[in-house]
């Protein structure tokens, strides 16, 4: 069976530096009435350090797909 191009796949999230290694950042709380929690606090690439968010890094991805996807079609018309 072939796997239809239309369907999404996962991509891997990559550092402005090309890691695809993080370590996930949180931040602790605790209450006076007993009790402690943990909040997401982002990710530091574990190359550079950088500290970056889900979302900058879903865009850079989107920006890339798309660069590719122009580069193709560039092709494709100059195969023309």
């Amino acid at each position: 069976m072939s796997m239809n191009k239309n369907m999404p796949s996962w991509e891997t999230l990559k550092c402005k530096c090309k890691s695809e290694i993080f370590v996930k950042i949180i931040g602790l709380q605790w209450h006076s009435n007993g009790g402690t929690t943990e909040t997401p606090k982002g990710y530091k690439c574990e190359s550079c350090s950088k500290v970056v968010t889900m979302g900058e890094m879903i865009q850079r991805s989107k920006l890339e797909m798309k660069q590719k996807e122009l580069e193709s079609l560039e092709a494709e018309i100059l195969d023309a």
